[in-house]
């Protein structure tokens, strides 16, 4: 009896942009002829496009069409090539770049943390280009005191210590209670995502949300599914439920025991409201 083959295929590759830029790209797409648009996967700060990995394969969402995760500038295999820092207008026009170096017309956004930002602001600025959203665990602008401590976090992180100090807070504050007492692994990849991201490009990232500003929500078009973590300390529910408020056509799931980090934490219910959304 024969193996059965696989129904989906996997590709990385340095994207140029028309920018100038080089960012990584990971693909998971059909062997067969894909059924649905492509889908874009933005991770957070000091994640990588790896974080997403777990989510798309328990899905099963590349089976049907390209599902595409690229590292921010100077994150995972990224090269720091933002000579001027980051921010998220920057990034708003990296993900532009992206979508049309890949000479895509329209595509699926799903964005975790920071880029909750970057996705709903492309989604304003560009509603042409997007079909659906998928926001996970989306901060909004921070606080006065929010901005001094992502500066002073910038900071940190430039010092000899600074990555394995915040590294090891992320990864014991920022999961569930149930994740944190069961699950080594994710607290260790976690670990690693944050330990591999370049010192200069966390910095340049954490300046960025501390600089960020709320896009106008009411001005979003695509259809949003927005999702949270019971025990997010960053984005609560509270703070989900006021994205549905502002996005016209909205849905909200908050998952019960997890923290900030579904895609690590819960993988197998991420995937399953991704594939049930972009169906």
């Amino acid at each position: 009896m024969s193996a059965p083959q696989p129904t989906v295929q996997f590709t990385t590759q340095l994207l140029r942009l028309a920018s100038g830029k080089s960012l990584h790209v990971s693909t998971f797409s059909p062997t067969s002829t894909a059924s649905r648009l492509p889908i874009i996967f933005l991770h957070g700060l000091g994640g990588s496009s790896a974080y997403w990995a777990p989510s798309i394969t328990a899905s099963g969402i590349a089976e049907k069409g390209a599902a595409i995760a690229y590292d921010f500038d100077g994150h995972g295999r990224s090269p720091l090539s933002a000579k001027d820092g980051l921010s998220v207008d920057t990034l708003v026009e990296d993900l532009r770049g992206v979508v049309e170096a890949l000479k895509f017309e329209k595509v699926g956004l799903a964005g975790h943390s920071m880029s909750g930002l970057v996705v709903s602001t492309f989604a304003e600025h560009y509603p042409e280009k997007v079909e659906k959203i998928f926001l996970l665990h989306p901060v909004r602008s921070l606080s006065a005191q929010g901005r001094e401590g992502m500066h002073a976090r910038a900071s940190t992180v430039l010092t000899p210590s600074g990555p394995a100090q915040i590294a090891s807070t992320v990864a014991s504050s920022a999961l569930s209670a149930s994740v944190r007492t069961s699950n080594p692994l994710a607290i260790e990849y976690v670990r690693h995502l944050v330990l591999n991201t370049l010192p200069e490009g966390y910095a340049a990232a954490c300046r960025a949300l501390g600089d960020s500003k709320d896009p106008d929500l009411t001005k979003i078009q695509a259809p949003a599914l927005l999702v949270g973590g019971e025990e997010d300390y960053l984005a609560g529910p509270e703070v989900i439920k006021k994205w549905g408020e502002e996005i016209k056509e909205s849905r909200v799931e908050i998952l019960k025991d997890v923290g900030h980090w579904g895609g690590v934490e819960a993988p197998e219910k991420v995937g399953k409201l991704l594939e049930e959304w972009f169906q």
